[in-house]
C-alpha cells in the first residue's frame, strides 16, 4: 500500500467522523488539529496520526472540555488532569442542581395545571417578577 493511500482529504475525514468541513477548518485555524499535509491542489491531507489526535479531541470534547482546554491537554503533557476534571465535575453538579430545581418547579406547576395554560403563564410571570434584580419590580 502506498503512503498516499493513508492520507485522507477533508471530505473523507468529515464523512468518517460526522464533523463538518467547517468544524475541521476551525480546528485547523485554532491549531488544534493541523493536517500533516497538503495536496498539489492545496487540499488538507490528514495522516493516521491526525486521525488519532482527532479521536482524542472528540473524546475530550464529549467530557465537556472546551477547545482551549483540549489543546492544553494534548499539547502540554504536564497539565493537571485532576484539577481540570474537578472543575468539570463542579460545573456538571451545578447544571444538575439547576435541572433539579427546574424539575421541582415543573412538578409544582403540573399540580396546579387544572386552571390551564393561562393560569400557568400568570404563575410563571409572577414567579419571574419575584426573582427580578430590581426591587421595585419585585413588589
Amino acid at each position: 500500500m502506498s503512503i498516499m493511500a493513508e492520507w485522507l482529504r477533508i471530505g473523507e475525514v468529515s464523512r468518517l467522523t460526522g464533523l463538518t468541513h467547517r468544524t475541521l477548518r476551525h480546528y485547523d485555524e485554532l491549531g488544534l488539529l493541523v493536517p500533516s499535509g497538503r495536496s498539489y491542489s492545496d487540499y488538507r491531507l490528514y495522516a493516521p496520526e491526525d486521525m488519532e489526535r482527532l479521536k482524542a479531541i472528540q473524546q475530550l470534547k464529549s467530557l465537556g472540555l472546551s477547545l482551549d482546554e483540549i489543546r492544553q491537554v494534548l499539547d502540554e503533557p504536564g497539565t493537571d488532569a485532576s484539577e481540570m476534571i474537578a472543575r468539570h465535575i463542579d460545573a456538571v453538579e451545578e447544571r444538575i442542581a439547576a435541572d433539579q430545581r427546574r424539575l421541582e418547579c415543573l412538578r409544582q406547576m403540573q399540580a396546579s395545571a387544572e386552571s390551564g395554560w393561562g393560569g400557568l403563564l400568570d404563575a410563571i410571570a409572577t414567579a419571574d417578577g419575584l426573582q427580578h434584580w430590581d426591587p421595585s419590580l419585585r413588589h
